[in-house]
């Protein structure tokens, strides 16, 4: 059945948010995936797939403030390659540096910074639940809707 060149691929859906139990989880915002200086960019890899997540999750984050919907930021790190397990093997441009806790490439891209009194996940894998205190926030705020948004939607956010 031919639909046509004006068909939408997808149908719009819409999920109403549950007051004072919504969250939004911004996934590995940093400066070593997002910023020119960062060391993904200086090894050589096209981040502009990944920049273009800055500007439209600095409108969500002003609107979900608006609206004081707790924020919870996750930022993916380790120590160097023994400790990052998989993520770090299969990445041998990460083998001298990158993704380390501590280092400036660790911190959230200045364009959307974290405010006092919003959540913080340290990760070391791809998932924020695995190994994490993600449970344990999400827990303590009452949420039942996650708001998902962040850098490798293809990984880390799916």
């Amino acid at each position: 059945m031919d639909q046509g060149p004006t068909a939408a691929p997808f149908e719009a859906a819409h999920w109403d948010l549950t007051p004072l139990r919504t969250v939004l989880l911004i996934i590995d915002p940093q400066n070593d995936f997002l910023h020119p200086d960062g060391w993904y960019s200086q090894q050589g890899i096209d981040i502009a797939h990944m920049r273009r997540m800055i500007e439209p999750t600095g409108r969500l984050l002003q609107d979900v403030r608006s609206k004081n919907i707790p924020v919870i930021w996750t930022q993916h790190g380790t120590r160097g390659v023994d400790d990052g397990g998989p993520f770090m093997r299969l990445r041998p441009f990460l083998k001298d540096g990158g993704l380390r806790v501590d280092t400036w490439g660790f911190q959230i891209l200045d364009d959307l910074q974290p405010r006092e009194g919003d959540w913080h996940v340290e990760k070391s894998r791809l998932s924020a639940f695995y190994n994490t205190n993600l449970e344990g926030i999400l827990r303590a705020l009452d949420a039942d809707t996650v708001l998902i948004a962040g850098v490798l939607t293809n990984q880390c956010v799916a």
